[in-house]
C-alpha cells in the first residue's frame, strides 16, 4: 500500500468490528524487509514490546504507524479509546494532535504568502490593529516563536482561569489585547509561544477569507486524501472514532480529561497516524504547494544576532543517533503526540497516545531503532571512524559531590532549581519541566529531557558559584543564589493586595506563622519561598518585588516560563 496514492479504501464496518474483537493491537499493512534484516513479524513483536504496558482493556494507549519509501510498514493500536464504554483504540481512532497541528497552521499561512495574500515580513499591526504592542512584530516572528508575545495558556493560568474554562480564539485574542509588554525584543530570542500560532490561525481568516478549518480542509487535507483530519473549532461536534484522553491519580486509578477548548492554530487538529504519514510524504512528492511550499516550510529561523534556529515552520530540525530528523510533538489534556521524519532514510513514524504520562517522541525513536537498525548502526560506525563520538560516557558520581550543586540559580530573570531526589541530580526552571541530569564529568551534565548541557563552576575555595547552560548553540550563565532566611517581621512588608492590569487579576499575599502565601481569585496557590531580598519563588513563578523612593514595597514583576516580567501594583 502506497501512501502517495489516493487514500485508503475504508475497511467495512463489519470487518473493523471483527478485528477489534480479536485483539487490541492490529497490524493493518505490512511490507517485506530487506536482505539481512529481521522478518516483519519479528519487528512487529519488537514494536509490540514498546507498548506492552498499554496492551490492555484496562488502560488508555497509543496508535503508531510507520512508512518507508512511501510504503506503509505497519499501523497498529494498543489500549482503549474509551475506558467507560470499553471501546478499544484502532488505526482509525482520531486523536487531538496538540502542537503537531502547528505545521499545518504554518502550511496554510505559507500558501497564502506564496499566493501574495500576505507577506511574511508584514508587521502584525496591519492584521491585528487591536493589539497594543509598540514594537514591530512580523508574521515570521509568530512562526519562529521569536515575537516575544506571552503564551496565552500561561497568561490565563496566572490570571486564575479555571482549568475547565471554555476557550476559543476570540477569548485568547481578548486576553492578548490587555498586554502591552513583551517577553523580549522581537527577533532577539526564541521562546515557544502558543499565542503566535493562535494569531496565525486568525491571520488565515483575515488574509484568506476562510477559517483555518475551512482553508486547511480545502487546500491541504482534501487534496492529499487526509480524510480523517480536521481543525476542530467546535468541540461539541460529533466526530466518529474520536478517542478520549486520560490522566492517572497517585493511587493508580484513571480519570478522564474534559475538553471545552475550541482554540485552533497552536493546536486544534484531529487526525490519525495514517493521515500524518500521508502529510509527511508530501515533503517527497509535493502534491500540495509544490517544491516552493516545502522549501519554505523547512526554512529555519534566524535571530537578529545571526544565530540560526533549529525551528522552521512548526517543524524542528534535529538528529537521532547521527541521522537528521524533522519532527514535532504535541500535548494537551492527556493527549500526547509525535510525528518524526528521517529525510535521508525516507522513513516516517507517527505516534498518538491518549494518556498524560505517555512519551510518544521516545516511542517514535524506539520504532526507528527497530526499522532503521542497520542504517543507524552504519552512521555510528562512520562517525567513530572519523573520530566523532556520538555518545558520551556517563559517570556515576558520589552523592556527597552531587549535593554540593543543589540550590537555586538566577538564570536571566528566571530561577533554576537543582535538587537531588535520589542518586541523580535534577533540574527545574520556574514554570518549566523537571529533568534528570546525566553526569558527563564531575562538573558537566546532560539535561536528559532536552539534550542541553549544564556545567557547574567551582571557585578556588571549592564553592559552586555558577551554572552555565548550553542551549541551542548559545551559553547562558546563572549565578548561584546565597541562602536567605528572613524573619517574620521582614516578610510582613510583602503582605497585601497586588493588581495586574495586563492580567486583569488581583493577587492577595498573606503572612501566617512566618510564612507568606498567595491567593489568586478563590484559589490558594501555596507558599512564597524567599530566595533573596525582594525575590520569592512560588508555584506561579518568580516574584521580584519593587520598592518606591521611600523603600516601601510598591509591587512586583512575575516571571513564569513562557510569560515574563508581568507588572503587579500594590494597592
Amino acid at each position: 500500500m502506497r501512501i502517495t496514492q489516493p487514500p485508503l479504501v475504508p475497511v467495512p464496518v463489519w470487518v473493523r468490528a471483527s478485528l477489534a474483537s480479536v485483539a487490541l493491537g492490529v497490524a493493518v499493512t505490512l511490507v517485506a524487509c530487506g536482505p539481512g534484516s529481521p522478518s516483519v513479524d519479528v519487528r512487529l513483536q519488537q514494536v509490540d514490546e514498546i507498548f506492552s504496558a498499554q496492551d490492555s482493556e484496562e488502560t488508555p494507549g497509543c496508535v503508531a504507524a510507520a512508512s518507508r519509501d512511501g510504503e506503509i510498514l505497519f499501523e497498529r493500536a494498543w489500549g482503549m479509546a474509551n475506558l467507560e464504554l470499553g471501546v478499544p483504540l484502532s488505526p482509525e481512532s482520531l486523536f487531538y494532535a496538540g502542537s503537531v497541528s502547528k505545521q499545518f497552521t504554518d502550511a496554510a499561512v505559507a500558501l497564502l504568502a506564496l499566493r501574495g495574500d500576505l507577506d511574511l515580513e508584514d508587521d502584525i499591526s496591519r492584521w491585528f490593529p487591536e493589539l497594543r504592542y509598540e514594537q514591530r512584530i512580523t508574521v515570521s516572528d509568530l512562526i519562529y516563536h521569536t515575537s516575544g508575545i506571552r503564551d496565552y495558556f500561561e497568561l490565563m493560568d496566572l490570571a486564575g482561569w479555571p482549568d475547565r474554562a471554555y476557550i476559543n480564539n476570540a477569548v485568547s485574542l481578548e486576553v492578548l489585547t490587555h498586554q502591552t509588554d513583551l517577553n523580549f525584543e522581537p527577533g532577539s530570542m526564541h521562546l515557544y509561544s502558543n499565542s503566535g500560532y493562535m494569531l496565525l490561525a486568525e491571520l488565515v481568516q483575515r488574509a484568506g477569507g476562510q477559517t483555518l478549518r475551512e482553508f486547511a480542509a480545502a487546500e491541504i487535507f482534501e487534496p492529499l486524501g487526509m480524510e480523517s483530519s480536521q481543525f476542530e473549532d467546535d468541540y461539541r461536534t460529533i466526530v466518529p472514532h474520536r478517542a478520549g484522553s486520560y490522566g492517572r491519580h497517585a493511587d493508580g486509578t484513571w480519570f478522564r480529561f474534559l475538553k471545552a477548548f475550541d482554540g485552533v492554530g497552536s493546536g486544534g487538529m484531529l487526525t490519525t497516524a495514517h493521515d500524518l504519514l500521508i502529510w509527511n510524504e508530501n515533503f517527497t512528492h509535493a502534491r500540495v504547494g509544490g517544491p516552493e511550499l516545502n522549501d519554505l516550510l523547512l526554512t529555519r529561523g534566524v535571530l537578529t544576532s545571526g544565530e540560526e534556529l533549529s525551528y522552521a515552520f512548526g517543524l524542528d530540525h534535529g538528529e537521532y543517533r547521527g541521522a537528521p530528523t524533522v519532527s514535532h510533538g504535541g500535548s494537551l489534556k492527556g493527549f500526547r503526540t509525535a510525528l518524526t521524519r528521517f529525510p535521508e532514510q525516507h522513513f516516517s513514524v507517527a505516534v498518538l497516545c491518549n494518556f498524560a504520562n505517555a512519551n510518544p517522541g521516545g516511542y517514535a525513536n524506539q520504532i526507528a531503532d527497530i526499522f532503521l537498525a542497520n542504517e543507524l548502526a552504519a552512521i555510528a560506525d562512520e562517525a567513530r571512524e572519523e573520530g566523532e563520538g556520538l555518545a558520551e560516557e556517563v559517570f556515576i558520581l558520589d552523592s556527597a559531590l552531587l549535593k554540593r550543586y543543589t540550590g537555586l540559580y538566577d538564570l536571566d530573570g528566571d530561577v533554576v532549581v537543582i535538587d537531588l531526589p535520589g542518586s541523580r541530580l535534577r533540574i527545574e526552571a520556574s514554570g518549566g519541566r523537571r529533568s534528570p541530569l546525566a553526569a558527563l564529568s564531575e562538573t558537566r551534565f546532560r539535561v536528559m529531557a532536552t539534550g542541553d548541557i549544564a556545567e557547574f563552576s567551582i571557585d578556588d575555595a571549592g564553592e559552586v558559584t555558577t551554572l552555565t547552560l548550553e542551549m541551542g548553540g548559545r551559553s547562558i550563565s546563572a549565578q548561584r543564589l546565597p541562602e536567605y532566611a528572613p524573619t517574620g517581621l521582614e516578610l510582613a512588608v510583602y503582605a497585601g493586595e497586588y493588581f495586574s492590569d495586563e492580567l486583569q487579576v488581583l493577587y492577595r499575599i498573606t503572612l501566617v506563622d512566618d510564612q507568606l502565601t498567595v491567593r489568586v481569585r478563590a484559589e490558594e496557590k501555596g507558599a512564597l519561598d524567599p530566595l533573596q531580598p525582594d525575590v520569592m519563588l512560588s508555584e506561579l513563578g518568580t516574584l521580584r518585588f519593587r520598592r518606591d523612593g521611600s523603600g516601601s514595597v510598591s509591587g512586583f514583576r512575575l516571571d513564569a516560563g513562557r510569560v515574563r516580567d508581568v507588572a503587579f501594583i500594590k494597592r
